[in-house]
């Protein structure tokens, strides 16, 4: 029969093996998920991280062998660091329950990034990684090794310092760019196929953390002498804006193929969107019935600049014309059983007799004018005021100013009536 003390280190061994295993489950459950739309930022601090993460556990085993004399006797301390271990790992998973989704081994950002303050996180900010001390504090109580505890607990709190001063700058990054947005204005359909367009748009999309607005249009003459060498009719570029801008949709729903009668692809494999990515805002340039009518079936969201006549415009017929723009979309909407309100509305201008950046009374006379007709935002060419759409598109740079409160999370949706994709 064995003796009592013989028992004592059997158990002793058997619940820190049980702790030791329900830690490793917990953490392995946590490095299987997978975050969709999260951008990974700082890899070489997460090397760095983890080479002291991992020097910190290693000192527990070399402790033992290399200092066996700083020994932490007595079950009384066995049972403290059990006990210490135990709420450790609890409040970590506590932790891993309330984030959910938000919970990665990684450091990772992402447009849809939340501030939780629920379960431990209304105590402490940082409740995961006090959890995990008290479980490397309880381990090195129960194997009894001062020396061994006092070296893994000092290494991993270093490590989890380092790892939160990351953290920070990856949130204030990520903090300071949640509504910012990237985009086209706009992109050809005469120059640019569907399947290499929507697989462009899906890597920025992916890129951008969701961000990305594809801006799009139909060209303007001369467009096809550049792919064929040989000029079409205004008719002819239209219907191939409108079945690429068809096809479009079709391959981000899902679909390898699409057929009409000017546009074609087939087998689109593999598909462009990132699994779990919303397709990106879809923004399409129209400046007549027909584009409206194309808006209001597949757009997220609607660019006009007035059209060819409006850079020679006066001032009061400018806003006339794109006021009127604006009404006829709205129309366009309401034909197809589409609230219009769900349409974000973009006006470009900076050009001709449009010039908002001039003087702090002709920005807000603009944004004023552009509010009043049903505007959400406007998007300006800067910094050359003699700028009109199509000059010196290597260098001109578009700013945009969110009108409608409705912008402060702006309408993404996925096309073919998917569920809303909102960015914070």
């Amino acid at each position: 029969m064995a003796s009592p003390l013989i028992q004592q280190e059997a158990w002793a061994r058997m619940g820190f093996g049980i702790s030791v295993a329900a830690f490793a489950v917990g953490e392995f459950s946590q490095v299987v998920k997978w975050r969709c739309g999260g951008s990974r930022t700082d890899v070489r601090g997460e090397v760095v991280f983890r080479v002291i993460f991992f020097a910190g556990i290693l000192m527990l085993p070399l402790a033992q062998a290399l200092a066996p004399e700083a020994v932490l006797d007595g079950a009384g301390v066995f049972v403290l660091g059990t006990v210490i271990c135990w709420l450790g790992l609890l409040l970590r998973w506590w932790s891993f329950a309330t984030l959910g989704t938000y919970f990665t081994t990684v450091v990772k950002t992402s447009s849809d990034q939340v501030v939780v303050e629920r379960g431990p996180y209304r105590i402490l900010r940082h409740p995961s990684y006090a959890g995990l001390l008290a479980a490397f504090l309880g381990c090195g109580l129960m194997l009894g090794n001062w020396v061994g505890t006092a070296a893994c607990f000092l290494l991993i709190l270093v490590g989890l310092i380092y790892r939160l001063q990351r953290e920070e700058h990856a949130m204030a990054v990520a903090q300071v760019t949640t509504r910012l947005e990237l985009g086209t204005l706009v992109a050809s359909t005469v120059l640019r196929g569907p399947a290499p367009l929507a697989r462009v748009a899906a890597t920025l999309q992916d890129l951008s953390g969701g961000r990305f607005v594809l801006g799009i249009g139909a060209g303007v003459p001369g467009d096809e002498k550049v792919v064929s060498g040989v000029a079409s009719q205004s008719a002819e570029r239209f219907q191939v804006f409108t079945e690429t801008v068809e096809a479009l949709t079709a391959l981000w729903r899902g679909a390898a193929s699409w057929s009409g009668s000017r546009v074609r692809v087939e087998g689109v494999v593999p598909l462009p969107l990132v699994p779990g990515q919303a397709p990106p805002h879809l923004m399409i340039s129209a400046h007549g019935p027909r584009g409206y009518d194309l808006v209001a079936r597949l757009g997220d969201g609607w660019s006009t600049y007035g059209g060819v006549t409006a850079p020679a415009l006066p001032e009061r017929d400018f806003w006339a014309l794109v006021t009127q723009q604006s009404q006829q979309v709205t129309r366009a909407c309401e034909r197809v059983g589409r609230d219009p309100g769900t349409l974000r509305r973009s006006l470009l201008v900076g050009y001709g007799s449009m010039q908002p950046l001039a003087s702090e009374e002709a920005y807000l006379d603009t944004l004023e004018h552009a509010a009043r007709a049903d505007y959400d935002e406007v998007v300006v060419y800067w910094p050359w005021p003699d700028t009109v759409p199509g000059d010196r598109p290597t260098r001109c740079l578009g700013i945009g100013f969110g009108l409608s409160p409705k912008l402060s999370r702006p309408p993404w949706r996925a096309h073919g009536g998917s569920a809303a994709k909102t960015v914070p």
